[in-house]
């Protein structure tokens, strides 16, 4: 069904969508349905871009929506605001989605407090009107949490049946979302932890960043006080499809196998890109927002690893870090 918007700019494939696509096993998977059509907010952020090129490669409809104009090639994408109710309306009845992964977002706890308006929009009215919209038409919504729903007070890993307790405004509004999210019955809410690899449209982002300075040879600051469970996108945008696919509904944690904190993660990322790790050792209490960041964040994904046995995440071992990074 055709959807008449402002549509982003195409642009050339680029040599990180290859790279997006190499660490994984997102490829393969459980067949997605020629009735099914899927809409990707965020469809040029890093983690909508992955999931937008992993359909495009299975033959999936598929009709992404952003913000802004997209660098990269993975499929047709309008430029629209999404606060802006009249128009998510009008592309909603017009498309008629049968499956929608809402991945625009804030993606940080900093952001999320310089924007508290734009936050509580996205994350919260945005997920309320596609989740009325899921629940009315039978479609299936995936709305995106974070780890950043608790304390870090505990040690070990938490389940999805622990209770939320956000330190952080990102992680107050991100709760809400989920309660909207799951209240309407129709929708799988998935917490994602800290996720790692290059973009799919071709951009600055933290990561990319991150490898031209260990490529020059430059000391990063490197936290070593606060613990999560990172996955790569790759793994992240199959575990989203393959969720759709089933269609299936209520809350899960999506995690990778290891704990580790940020001062691991750039060590092996350093050592993958054959380089020695030059690395300022700090504390989470040096970070913006220090004092309400959460120290242990681990999730146990068991659930969700026993639901989708042929999607679980990669350790983020240094010849995995080095397939995800292979063309920075």
């Amino acid at each position: 069904m055709p959807v008449r918007g402002r549509r982003a700019r195409p642009a050339q494939r680029g040599q990180l969508a290859a790279a997006g696509q190499q660490a994984g096993p997102a490829a393969g998977g459980t067949r997605v349905s020629g009735t099914q059509r899927w809409l990707v907010t965020g469809a040029c952020g890093q983690f909508g871009a992955h999931a937008c090129a992993l359909l495009r490669s299975r033959g999936a409809e598929t009709l992404g929506l952003n913000r802004t104009s997209c660098a990269g090639d993975h499929g047709e994408v309008l430029r629209t605001e999404l606060g802006h109710p009249e128009k998510l309306d009008r592309i909603l009845t017009r498309y008629a989605p049968t499956h929608i992964l809402h991945l625009a977002g804030i993606a940080s706890p900093t952001k999320a407090d310089r924007d508290q308006v734009d936050t509580w929009t996205v994350h919260v009215a945005v997920t309320q009107r596609l989740a009325a919209f899921a629940a009315a038409t039978g479609a299936w919504l995936l709305y995106p949490s974070t780890d950043f729903v608790w304390d870090g007070r505990r040690d070990g890993r938490y389940a999805p049946s622990d209770p939320p307790t956000p330190t952080t405004l990102y992680g107050r509004y991100k709760t809400a979302g989920e309660r909207t999210a799951l209240a309407s019955g129709a929708a799988a809410v998935v917490r994602f932890p800290l996720m790692v690899g290059l973009p799919v449209c071709p951009r600055p982002t933290t990561w990319t960043r991150m490898v031209e300075a260990i490529r020059a040879g430059q000391t990063l600051p490197a936290c070593v006080d606060e613990f999560r469970t990172p996955l790569s996108f790759v793994d992240a945008a199959a575990v989203a499809v393959e969720l759709g696919v089933r269609r299936a509904h209520g809350l899960f944690h999506a995690a990778g196998p290891e704990v580790l904190s940020p001062h691991d993660i750039l060590s092996r990322i350093a050592v993958a890109l054959g380089q020695p790790p030059r690395l300022k050792e700090i504390s989470r209490m040096d970070l913006p927002g220090g004092r309400q960041r959460p120290r242990n964040v681990a999730m146990d994904a068991s659930a969700l690893t026993a639901l989708l046995p042929a999607n679980l995440p990669q350790p983020l071992s240094v010849e995995t870090m080095g397939k995800l990074l292979a063309v920075a």
